[in-house]
């Protein structure tokens, strides 16, 4: 691919931003300043916290900043303010011939194409000159690993990239009511949209499984991945990024969580705030390198099944659109592949 001056690309995370510029630049740094400003990065992990329908992109910066500021402890943080960020860039998209979304077949990446389409359409732009570069495995290799994340790609793998494919008005219309789906204040649209048969976009419906991850599990009341942190936590003390690598493990999956955001579940599980905390922390607790985690008493007995994390605590936490909340008895829980709702008394 050429990059020309009438193109945008759009790329998820900062390693994906960093590796099509290595791509496309090299090391000629008076090259590099050109094609500086045809890259634009989704910074924000928005299979994350709130994602609720928002009509201006005032509204959805106020929404998303306020998340980060909460789980990052910053209170001058501003997470859309560099001048590569998509959100920061997002009237830009309509001065463009050529919009490319590169994407894998991953979350995150999945939602990005859909985020893609509702900016242009907030800002004006023409949505027909969306093109999507999908990737599905690493090209050149014989292996069938699939490419869930652009960042996980070498160089010369960008460069042999797939061809780029427009967005068809059908698959345009696609997008809008798969975002308004996961945007919805109800879980009902992306259930019916997971329930749906859509063999024109498998990706897609295969990741969008994993915003179900987000819910609490009815049998202890924690989230997926509060859970594997609660699995590699023991009675004595280990170090956090211990904790991390085996969470992570060695499996690469459709959903990944940064390291930030398993800090933040670990600070938040052992919050005072909590009537009972599971975790107790020691050790300077700035990073993740340095924080040691322990099990309480209660931690103990939710690891082991036998009681709950609710209702003894409360549970606040976001699903996509959905704010999964005991205060306000908007409660439902993932069970089997399936999501119950409960009221917060039963």
């Amino acid at each position: 691919m050429i990059l020309k001056n009438s193109d945008i690309h759009v790329i998820s995370g900062e390693f994906g931003v960093g590796k099509f510029k290595s791509a496309y630049h090299g090391n000629d740094k008076s090259r590099s300043l050109k094609v500086k400003d045809r890259v634009l990065g989704q910074r924000d992990f928005i299979s994350y916290g709130p994602t609720p329908h928002c009509a201006s992109l005032q509204a959805w910066d106020r929404v998303r900043t306020d998340y980060y500021r909460q789980i990052l402890k910053a209170s001058d943080l501003y997470i859309h303010n560099l001048p590569t960020d998509l959100l920061y860039n997002a009237y830009r998209l309509k001065d463009f011939e050529s919009i490319y979304v590169w994407a894998g077949i991953g979350l995150e990446d999945q939602l990005l194409i859909l985020f893609v389409v509702y900016l242009v359409d907030l800002v004006g732009g023409n949505p027909e000159n969306i093109k999507l570069v999908q990737y599905e495995t690493f090209p050149g290799t014989k292996l069938k690993t699939p490419v869930y994340s652009i960042g996980w790609l070498s160089p010369d793998q960008i460069r042999a990239h797939p061809e780029p494919v427009p967005l068809t008005s059908a698959h345009l219309e696609d997008c809008r009511a798969s975002w308004a789906a996961v945007t919805s204040n109800s879980p009902g649209p992306l259930l019916q949209f997971l329930a749906s048969r859509r063999p024109e976009r498998p990706y897609l419906t295969a990741a969008l499984h994993y915003l179900l991850r987000r819910y609490p599990r009815i049998e202890s009341g924690l989230d997926y991945w509060d859970t594997k942190i609660l699995i590699h936590v023991g009675k004595r003390s280990r170090l956090m990024a211990k904790i991390m690598r085996n969470v992570w493990g060695k499996e690469i999956e459709a959903d990944t969580v940064p390291d930030f955001l398993l800090l933040y579940k670990a600070f938040y599980l052992a919050g005072s705030e909590l009537p009972e905390p599971l975790f107790k922390l020691s050790g300077p607790q700035t990073s993740y390198r340095d924080t040691k985690v322990a099990l309480t008493k209660f931690g103990l007995a939710v690891q082991q099944g036998e009681v709950s994390f609710y209702p003894t605590n409360p549970i606040d936490t976001w699903a996509g659109g959905v704010h999964v909340s005991s205060a306000t008895r908007n409660l439902w829980f993932y069970q089997d592949g399936e999501l119950i709702e409960k009221t917060a008394e039963s």
